[in-house]
C-alpha cells in the first residue's frame, strides 16, 4: 500500500470580546405615573446696555468692514428683573451671543442662557434661540431646553421693546414654557445612597408594614 498523506487542519479561536462594564448605565421604562408636565409663566424685563456706557452689559467682539454686509458678533450679559421700576429685583442674566444675520439690513440671530440667580430658581436656566429685526419692537424666541427647575423645557419667550435709545433698551418678556417633572428620584450607580424612601402608603387602619432590607434595584 502506498502511504497516504494527511493534512492537519487547525482552528484558531479568537477570544470573545470583553463585554462592556454596565455599572455606569441604568435604564428603566418611564410611565405617565412617574412624569408630570408643568407649565411655567413668567413676566420679566431685560435691560440691554451697549458698550461705552458706565453700566454696559454688551460688547462687540468682531465687526465686519465689508461694504453692504451687516456682520457684527457681540457678547451680551443682559440683566433680567422682575419689574420695570427701580425697586425691581434682579432675577436672571441673559448670557450669550448675537450676530448679524443679513447682508443688507439689521437682522440678528441670538442664542443665550437665561441663568437665574434669585433664591427660588437659583442655578436653573433656559436655553434660548431666535432672531429679531433691529427696528422691530416685538417678536418671539424659542426655548429649546433647560436645566434645574426648568429641565426638558420647551416653549417661547415673547418680547416687546418698551424703551429704545442709542445707549440702552428695555424689553418686556413673557415666558411660557412646558417642563417635565420626574416623581421618582434618580438612583445612584453604586451603593444606592441616592435612593429616597417614600411611604409607606395605604389605608390609615390596619397594621403598619415596611420592608426591612436596604432598597436596591
Amino acid at each position: 500500500m502506498s502511504p497516504q498523506s494527511f493534512t492537519l487542519e487547525t482552528t484558531t479561536t479568537t477570544p470573545a470580546a470583553k463585554r462592556p462594564n454596565p455599572s455606569y448605565f441604568q435604564s428603566a421604562p418611564a410611565c405617565h405615573e412617574m412624569i408630570q408636565h408643568k407649565e411655567l409663566l413668567l413676566h420679566l424685563y431685560a435691560y440691554q446696555n451697549v458698550q461705552k456706557t458706565p453700566d454696559a452689559n454688551q460688547a462687540v467682539i468682531v465687526e465686519s468692514k465689508r461694504p453692504k454686509c451687516f456682520g457684527i458678533l457681540a457678547a451680551n450679559d443682559w440683566a433680567v428683573y422682575d419689574g420695570p421700576g427701580q425697586n425691581a429685583n434682579l432675577v436672571a442674566h441673559a448670557q450669550g451671543l448675537h450676530l448679524g444675520a443679513s447682508m443688507a439690513k439689521e437682522c440678528w440671530f441670538i442664542c443665550f442662557n437665561m441663568v437665574f440667580v434669585d433664591q427660588r430658581f437659583t442655578g436653573s436656566s433656559f436655553k434660548v434661540m431666535g432672531d429679531f429685526q433691529g427696528t422691530a419692537h416685538n417678536g418671539e424666541w424659542a426655548i429649546v431646553g433647560g436645566t434645574g427647575e426648568f429641565a426638558y423645557a420647551q416653549g417661547v419667550i415673547a418680547f416687546n421693546k418698551t424703551h429704545q435709545s442709542e445707549r440702552n433698551a428695555r424689553m418686556e418678556l413673557h415666558v411660557r414654557a412646558m417642563c417635565l417633572s420626574f416623581l421618582r428620584p434618580l438612583l445612584s450607580l453604586g451603593d444606592g445612597s441616592a435612593v429616597t424612601k417614600i411611604g409607606p402608603w395605604g389605608k390609615i387602619s390596619g397594621e403598619l408594614l415596611d420592608i426591612p432590607s436596604t432598597p436596591q434595584r
